[in-house]
C-alpha cells in the first residue's frame, strides 16, 4: 500500500495562483511618445495577507526610476492603509513586490499608481483601481 493510500483523500489546496487585478498605462519618461505599462497581480499569502507583483513593461533601454504605491480600504472591516516599492525599471519586464500585505479578511479596494522620473525634469504617472477578496 501506497503512502498516498494511507494518507486517504487528498484536500484540496488553497489558491495561490495569481489574479490580475489591473494594468496602470503611462508615457514612458524618457520618450513621452512611446506607451509603457505596469501590470499588477495578486496572491493569498496567508490568512488576510496577499503578495502583489507588479510587472512593469518600461519599453526603455536606458530606464528610469519607478515608485509603484497603493492605497486600500476593506470594504468589510473599514481597516485601511498604504505600501510602496520602488526600483529602476527597464527593457519589457521588470519585477516589483509588495510582499505579506495585511489586509484582513473581505472585499479589498484597491487604487494603484506609478510615478516615474526620466532624464531631467521628466516625470510621468498613472493609476488603476480594483477590488478583490481576501481570504
Amino acid at each position: 500500500m501506497g503512502a498516498l493510500a494511507l494518507l486517504g483523500t487528498p484536500v484540496a489546496s488553497a489558491q495561490t495562483e495569481a489574479t490580475e487585478l489591473c494594468t496602470i498605462p503611462y508615457p514612458n519618461a524618457n520618450v513621452f511618445e512611446i506607451p509603457a505599462s505596469s501590470r499588477v497581480e495578486v496572491s493569498p499569502a496567508g490568512p488576510g495577507t496577499i503578495d502583489v507583483d507588479i510587472h512593469t513593461k518600461a519599453n526603455s533601454l536606458i530606464g528610469y526610476d519607478q515608485r509603484i504605491g497603493v492605497v486600500w480600504a476593506n470594504l468589510d472591516t473599514g481597516r485601511s492603509g498604504v505600501a510602496e516599492t520602488n526600483a529602476r525599471v527597464r527593457g519589457f519586464d521588470t519585477l516589483l513586490e509588495i510582499d505579506g500585505l495585511t489586509t484582513e479578511p473581505g472585499t479589498i479596494a484597491f487604487v494603484f499608481s506609478a510615478s516615474n522620473h526620466g532624464w531631467g525634469d521628466n516625470y510621468t504617472y498613472g493609476d488603476c483601481s480594483a477590488e478583490y477578496t481576501v481570504s
